[in-house]
């Protein structure tokens, strides 16, 4: 409990889940617990408002990816959506639901989080950073060639972004670590 950020989270697990044992878990099992029992949830009820029909583990790759690139503007976001394991081949409309989703999931500061015409698209982070750097750092061990395809499509932006969270990630993670020395060697 070094932080204020793991004081909080583990309050909030002791009063939302009477049978979590948040003294057993280690910092980033307890943000790991905060994201599958708490943001899990917010996930789960934007999409099936949009009618997006994503399962569990893809709406966590998403907002994984998402916060490893974020999106301004509809060219990024199309790459943010493509790079999401197992939809890139997705038509672009359905890409372009899915990017409207993550965007309404963490409005950017300023924004509204509700797309009309002529508004920008913007995908912002799953904050506070060590958070999105817990679920950046599973989402990437669990799909090891995806550093490298979101280092490859990447803007310049989104790429100085996604150094950024990798490395700070790969502090705390040997197998990020690992994927980042990779990939930079390449």
């Amino acid at each position: 409990f070094a932080r204020p950020l793991y004081v909080l989270t583990a309050a909030y697990l002791a009063r939302a889940s009477a049978g979590t044992d948040v003294d057993a878990l280690g910092e980033a099992g307890l943000l790991r617990t905060l994201l599958d029992q708490h943001e899990a949830g917010h996930w789960r009820r934007l999409a099936e408002q949009r009618r997006l029909d994503l399962e569990a583990p893809d709406r966590r790759a998403a907002v994984g990816v998402a916060t490893l690139l974020t999106g301004e503007g509809e060219e990024e976001a199309l790459t943010v959506a493509r790079l999401i394991p197992h939809f890139g081949a997705e038509p672009e409309p359905r890409l372009i639901a899915i990017a409207r989703w993550l965007a309404q999931l963490y409005p950017a500061s300023g924004a509204s989080g509700a797309l009309g015409e002529g508004s920008k698209l913007v995908i912002a982070p799953l904050e506070p950073d060590r958070l999105g750097e817990v679920l950046v750092g599973d989402v990437l061990r669990e799909h090891p060639g995806l550093l490298a395809a979101a280092i490859d499509a990447a803007s310049d932006r989104q790429l100085a972004r996604a150094l950024t969270v990798t490395s700070r990630a790969a502090r705390e993670d040997q197998v990020v670590s690992a994927q980042l020395r990779e990939v930079l060697d390449e």
